[in-house]
């Protein structure tokens, strides 16, 4: 047969072929079609479709069926009936691929779909169907026959997303949404743009052939790129199960400009941080997902800077948290807009450590972080999931400078001829506090919203040119109660113990505080803190034990109980700042006071017993190269008043008869010095004064101060620490003759003056 006729031939069949199927398809009955549609469907879903307007097919060479009106169900859990409903399908189908046994969709086109993505509230998508199964192995066996589809387009789509187990909902629009398969075993090329809570969304990519998506056979590949509020994501990949949302295997990479923005996409405010870059692997399943090979990274080094590497074994719940994770900031004051609060300006901040968890808990350890030139190591763990979350941490410190912390808190270097600064002035409009202790509040309920438990050993403690060395702290609050036990520290040659306890679980709360500081020196401590160096010398012991009860600063020093004890000894005070040390209140006391460059101090001794905020003097002695002054009295910690008298006495014996004892009164804020009125109106009786307020005798070992034994601060150190001086009590020293005296002549003229 010549080509020529063979062609007529072939021509005449296929026209023979078209014009069949033309009849075929005019004769086609399409309400019984639409039911058996509906049934396949259901068969393969388990969900039931409903064409509740018209359904037609419209005849040409690409006979094109069209259906309006259409709802798929949504799950039983779902919170509407309906998963989606389409105001218009039109599908056009290819005739001559049906002599084949292929479907051949050559454009599909969805106009108006309102589609429901959802979780419930145990994370089960309504995209799960009861029928995927069954329906993929129908397909796997050849059931269902080969269908193609080319290109498709959705029009003006609306999309909700809902997760009903933190009840986020979000609603998106899709303007135009294209995919083009034309060709079956080539990848679909798809392009989106539309709005998510008004904010534009533009998706482009490619994604597997339509016939691999349907048959579901091998993991799905996925390569999309979309952007929105400055953030662009990218997400390149397989998946293993559309239909499920198992076997996920994607590699993820999310950046921005600003991470406020793309939190206030996702509805959350939070304040400007700048730039953040996310890559990750994500596995499992939709409703379980995994991050690994995780590196991270959110801010900028003049800000902050917080990057992450390592995994996420699970989001839903978050566990098997596995992460390096470093923090640095070169200001840290400008975090002050994000931490919601002023942060003082300080050293650079570097912060790096492990974070894992388990057990409902959350661990850093491998800490290593520096702050300007201070340091910390160690670990922590944050326990949740109790009646009150629980913080543990252990740390070290080589250096730990305040000044690194909060520069505010460390006095600048005294300039030469500085000056006291005056008391502040009354607010306009009001009038100032007559009170020195402010009445601040003690707000101890803190101490009920989390448990703590701190153990920090610094091996230097610096504050100003002063420091702490081999501080050791442990800090525990546990159920409302604040203990702090042990501190202890070494200060210079002396040493420094203390504790100190809160209850907050009753109202008032109640406080106790012990500390004992010995052999310190106070005028190298005064100089390193930046005070004064007008002291030189001065080794000094504190002794404190106080319990309180009260809900302010001021109720508490009025319901103080306990002692104070303070010895001062060998110090030297340069007159040159008198005005810092009260020299005005020694030379009322005792004028004949030479003026030269400095006093020597032999002993300053002070024990104060206190009952329910009354401090009564057990012990009060100074003591320099020109005096001896004793005193007596009570301070007044409720009221802050002052009842306090002083008797000097000169070391010159011609010098006594200008003795002048001094009451000490008014407030902390208002003190008055003013001479004793009884000494006065014995004095104007004769030289018999002195002996009347203290015995001639007992100055007699004040005029010779050159060894211990004649030094009334042995005395009084046995005095206000209750323990026998040295010798023994078999021998009454002079120097207890002394203190004996003082005591007795400060009686004596209380007795005067009171009557009593």
């Amino acid at each position: 047969m010549r080509l020529g006729t063979a062609l007529k031939v072939a021509a005449v069949l296929v026209a023979a072929a078209v014009v069949g199927l033309i009849a075929a398809v005019k004769s086609i009955d399409v309400d019984e079609y639409r039911s058996l549609a509906l049934e396949k469907v259901r068969e393969a879903t388990g969900r039931e479709l409903a064409i509740r307007g018209k359904f037609d097919l419209a005849l040409s060479l690409s006979p094109a069926l069209v259906a309006e009106d259409v709802v798929f169900a949504n799950a039983p859990s779902g919170t509407r009936s309906e998963m989606a409903i389409v105001k218009r399908i039109e599908a056009e189908v290819g005739l001559l691929p049906l002599l084949t046994g292929t479907v051949e969709v050559r454009r599909l086109v969805l106009v108006e779909p309102d589609i429901l993505l959802e979780l419930d509230e145990k994370g089960v998508p309504n995209w799960q169907f009861s029928g995927a199964e069954s329906a993929a192995a129908t397909e796997g066996n050849g059931g269902v026959p080969n269908l193609r589809i080319g290109k498709v387009r959705l029009e003006k789509v609306k999309v909700t997303w809902r997760d009903g187990r933190d009840g986020r909902l979000l609603i998106g629009s899709i303007d135009s949404l294209a995919a083009d398969g034309t060709k079956p075993s080539a990848p679909i090329a798809i392009t989106a743009a539309g709005k998510v809570d008004g904010r534009q969304v533009d998706v482009s990519g490619v994604v597997g052939p339509l016939s691999q998506l349907l048959r579901q056979t091998e993991p799905y590949p996925v390569k999309l790129k979309g952007s929105a509020a400055g953030t662009v994501a990218i997400v390149d990949g397989r998946i293993g199960r559309l239909a499920t949302g198992e076997g996920l295997d994607l590699k993820i990479t999310v950046e921005g400009t600003e991470l406020a923005e793309a939190a206030n996409f996702a509805r959350l405010e939070i304040a400007p941080w700048g730039p953040f870059r996310m890559a990750a692997k994500l596995s499992g399943s939709a409703s379980n997902p995994g991050l690994g090979e995780i590196e991270a990274a959110v801010g900028k080094r003049d800000l902050l800077l917080v990057s992450a590497k390592g995994a996420i074994k699970a989001l839903r719940p978050v566990e098997g948290i596995d992460l390096a994770v470093t923090v640095e900031s070169d200001k840290p004051a400008a975090l002050s807009g994000i931490a919601g609060t002023a942060i003082p300006p300080a050293g650079a901040l570097k912060l790096a450590g492990q974070l894992t968890d388990g057990d409902g808990e959350y661990r850093l350890t491998g800490i290593k972080g520096s702050l300007g030139k201070s340091d910390v190591a160690g670990e922590a763990t944050v326990r949740l999931g109790q009646p009150r979350p629980s913080i543990t941490a252990r740390l070290t410190s080589t250096l730990l400078d305040v000044a690194d912390v909060d520069p505010s808190l460390v006095r600048a270097p005294r300039s030469e001829g500085a000056k006291t600064a005056p008391p502040p002035a009354a607010a306009p409009g009001g009038k100032a506090d007559d009170r020195l202790i402010p009445d601040l509040p003690v707000d101890t309920d803190a101490l009920t919203r989390a448990d703590l438990d701190l153990e920090w050993k610094i091996k230097r403690l610096a504050l100003g040119d002063a420091a702490a060395d081999d501080v050791e702290a442990r800090l525990e609050v546990k159920d409302g109660r604040l203990a702090l036990k042990p501190l202890s520290a070494r200060v210079g040659d002396g040493r420094l113990d203390g504790e100190l306890a809160i209850d907050g679980t009753g109202r008032p709360a109640t406080m106790r505080l012990g500390l004992v500081a010995e052999g310190i020196e106070a005028g190298a401590l005064l100089k390193d803190l930046r005070l004064t160096d007008a002291v030189s010398g001065a080794k000094t012991a504190l002794r404190l034990d106080l319990q309180a009860k009260g809900g302010s600063l001021r109720g508490l020093l009025a319901r103080t109980d306990g002692d104070v004890t303070l010895i001062v000894d060998n110090g030297v005070i340069g007159n040159a700042y008198v005005d810092l040390l009260a020299f005005d209140l020694i030379r009322a006391i005792a004028p004949w006071t030479p003026r030269e460059d400095m006093t020597r101090m032999q002993c300053l001794v002070a024990r104060f017993a206190i009952r329910n905020g009354l401090a009564k003097s057990q012990a009060l002695l100074f003591d320099t190269s020109h005096m001896t002054m004793g005193g007596s009295g009570t301070v007044n910690l409720a009221s802050e008043g002052l009842d306090l008298t002083l008797v000097p006495r000169a070391k010159q014996a011609s010098l006594v008869n200008l003795a002048i004892p001094m009451d000490v009164g008014g407030t902390f804020a208002h003190p008055t010095i003013l001479p004793n009125k009884a000494a006065l109106a014995i004095g104007v009786a004769g030289a018999a004064a002195g002996a009347a307020i203290m015995p001639l005798g007992v100055l007699v070992p004040l005029i010779t101060t050159g060894t211990g034994d004649a030094n009334p601060c042995v005395e009084a150190l046995a005095q206000a620490t209750g323990k026998a001086p040295a010798g023994g009590a078999a021998r009454k020293s002079a120097p207890e003759a002394v203190i004996q005296g003082i005591g007795e002549g400060i009686g004596g003229l209380l007795k005067g003056i009171t009557g009593r």
